[in-house]
């Protein structure tokens, strides 16, 4: 049998090949979430976690697919009492806290207008929108800070 090849210390020596995987699954740990449970409210429960694009709400400055264009990436942490949407690729972008108390309406699907459903490409089919009266941030600039609340009177509408 052969032998393995073995170090000054008699310990094996790990092949290049092994030792890029290994490196990659170091980075992909260091990769976590920046959400916590202790980010929740006494009594409040993490009830799904989603992956999910954010939009800002098209205007007539602004069309869909400029909206499209600056879509964030992230997962949406469903909660018993808010929605918390924390991005994926920008670290300094805060996570953001929709309480469901400060929501005018229901949580309702989006429809985009028949044009720019077509020139999007997207299923419109599984966009829905919030439209919350306070938002609440936190990790401001990816380090923890005060919490930073923000009112609309008349509400800002989010879509996933």
């Amino acid at each position: 049998l052969p032998s393995a090849k073995k170090s000054d210390t008699d310990q094996p020596t790990m092949s290049s090949e092994a030792a890029h995987s290994f490196i990659a699954l170091k980075k992909r740990r260091r990769e976590h979430s920046r959400f916590s449970l202790l980010l929740l409210e006494f009594n409040e429960y993490l009830v799904q976690d989603i992956a999910v694009f954010q939009y800002s709400e098209p205007s007539p400055e602004k069309t869909w697919v400029r909206c499209m264009s600056t879509r964030q990436e992230g997962r949406l942490k469903v909660c018993t009492r808010s929605l918390i949407f924390e991005p994926s690729r920008d670290i300094r972008a805060p996570l953001v806290r929709y309480p469901l108390k400060g929501t005018v309406g229901l949580i309702e699907p989006y429809r985009l207008q028949p044009g720019a459903a077509a020139a999007s490409g997207i299923d419109t089919n599984s966009l829905f929108s919030i439209v919350s009266k306070v938002l609440v941030d936190s990790e401001v600039g990816g380090r923890v800070a005060p919490y930073v609340t923000h009112n609309y009177e008349s509400g800002l509408r989010t879509i996933f």
